[in-house]
């Protein structure tokens, strides 16, 4: 039994030093090609053409583009001015990583089923923590009920 153990692990040890990665992480080139169709693939439009995405000229994304200008009496509305678009176009973070309506199911069914094991064992999840009310000993012990001595 030993020594087939003995030789379990060597075999083991003999794996490990061929499975390992040939290059290192860094040493491998990514071309713009390779990278547009993998991430293309992956449902991400990317256009190394166009200057507002992040492979082009970067922009700060809190602030929109300067309003045109306008004559004195448009200018003076509030409406025109240029506002912070940081909220507006937050995507929902169940939403934020899928691509299309097919995956979206996809997504919402894995989650239900991740979901059904907890309902199965019925034990509290993440949200039924509760913080319990908790009634301070030394004003609750030992006073008297009823009448003038429990104010006094």
């Amino acid at each position: 039994i030993r020594e087939k153990r003995k030789i379990i692990v060597l075999e083991s040890r003999e794996k490990r030093t061929i499975e390992k990665p040939r290059l290192p992480r860094t040493a491998k080139k990514l071309d713009t090609k390779r990278m547009t169709s993998e991430m293309g693939e992956l449902g991400v439009d990317v256009d190394i053409d166009d200057d507002e995405t992040h492979l082009g000229r970067a922009r700060s994304r809190s602030v929109t583009k300067k309003a045109l200008k306008r004559k004195r009496e448009q200018s003076m509305e509030v409406d025109t001015k240029s506002r912070s678009r940081s909220r507006s176009r937050t995507v929902p973070r169940d939403q934020s990583g899928v691509r299309d309506p097919v995956m979206a199911k996809k997504v919402k069914k894995i989650a239900m089923n991740a979901q059904k094991a907890r309902n199965h064992q019925a034990r509290k999840g993440e949200g039924d923590r509760v913080i319990l009310d908790m009634k301070p000993k030394h004003l609750f012990a030992g006073k008297r009920k009823q009448g003038k001595t429990d104010r006094r």
